[in-house]
């Protein structure tokens, strides 16, 4: 399975079409940190996030998820998020794939090229 994770904040139109995107772009499964899950439209953000079959939705709250010691810099968050994300996938063979995704873009996946890639390589770059 491919999977991606991303860190986000952003009105429940563009959210639901970044979804949206990646999943007919190949993408099979999302995983959406929600970067400010109490402010004002994200708890919209949210609830459709957690109906949606192919998207684990996950609220970074400053006390629960960041022990009320939440980073300042949003590239620390994405950073530690996708790397908590891969952490949790990594023992699961079926997990092949992890990719981060900003919110504002879509993983055009080859899945032909993905199954070339050497068993050995830990990492691919997607060209933008």
């Amino acid at each position: 399975m491919l999977f991606t994770v991303s860190t986000i904040k952003d009105s429940l139109e563009n959210v639901t079409f970044f979804v949206g995107a990646n999943l007919a772009a190949g993408v099979d499964h999302m995983v959406v940190m929600l970067d400010a899950p109490q402010d004002a439209g994200q708890p919209e953000v949210a609830a459709a996030l957690d109906e949606h079959p192919h998207v684990t939705c996950i609220r970074t709250t400053r006390r629960d998820w960041w022990g009320g010691d939440r980073p300042a810099n949003l590239n620390t968050r994405q950073r530690t998020n996708a790397n908590w994300v891969r952490s949790v996938l990594e023992p699961l063979r079926w997990a092949e794939w992890l990719f981060h995704v900003d919110g504002d873009e879509v993983a055009c996946l080859d899945r032909d090229a993905l199954a070339a890639v050497p068993a050995s390589a830990d990492a691919v770059w997607l060209a933008p």
